[in-house]
């Protein structure tokens, strides 16, 4: 009786103890200290996933528009300043200085010219032939640098005479002649005689009578 009464007892203490005991009390930090099994926890990696922005069909119709203006832009100014170039070209063009065309003062040396070839037939008939001639063809540069008729910068006397009377259409052939028999009478060696001073006679005779044709008439 007294071991039954203690093994009662014995068992109600465990009892006790099993219920009051922390270690049975659920705990889930104490489930990894005082597990009779302890299962590892599984691990899970989660891939990474790159996305890659795909571009939007607005932007780059924006981009066209965009390089398109520049291109008009550019052009537009390129052709602005090449018709800026032009008109300052054509604004000096028309300031430039202009060298006078002796054919449009036809009616004012002539009177001049008239006059000095008058005075080479008149040097013609005196003095030995060479001299004569070249005392005739001078007569004539001089009434042609007094015609009013200004000389181009490189004309010689000689250049600017021949320039001047064939701009008024004399007897070409008659002119040039006239000029050849001078340079032979002042620079060459062949003898000038008296053939030569009758040559120079009629070809100023040709000369005037050209000229004679141009007088103003007033």
């Amino acid at each position: 009786m007294v071991l039954g009464a203690g093994v009662a007892l014995g068992l109600i203490t465990i009892a006790a103890v099993v219920v009051g005991s922390p270690a049975m009390i659920h705990s889930p930090s104490k489930d990894r200290d005082f597990a009779l099994f302890h299962y590892p926890q599984p691990s899970y990696s989660i891939p990474t996933v790159t996305v890659s922005a795909k571009p939007q069909p607005g932007s780059e119709l924006v981009s066209q528009a965009v390089s398109g203006v520049i291109i008009v832009i550019a052009l537009i100014l390129l052709f602005g300043m090449i018709f800026g170039l032009g008109w300052v070209f054509l604004a000096w063009w028309d300031r430039r200085p202009r060298r006078p065309d002796v054919r449009t003062r036809v009616a004012e040396p002539v009177p001049e010219l008239l006059a000095g070839v008058d005075e080479a037939q008149r040097r013609l008939l005196g003095g030995p032939p060479a001299n004569a001639i070249v005392r005739c063809w001078m007569a004539v540069e001089e009434a042609a640098a007094r015609s009013g008729v200004p000389p181009l910068a490189s004309d010689t006397s000689a250049e600017f005479t021949l320039r001047l009377l064939d701009s008024l259409e004399v007897d070409s052939e008659a002119l040039q002649q006239l000029s050849l028999l001078y340079r032979r009478a002042r620079f060459g060696s062949d003898p000038i005689g008296e053939d030569q001073r009758a040559l120079a006679a009629g070809y100023l005779q040709r000369i005037r009578s050209d000229l004679d044709t141009q007088v103003p008439v007033r």
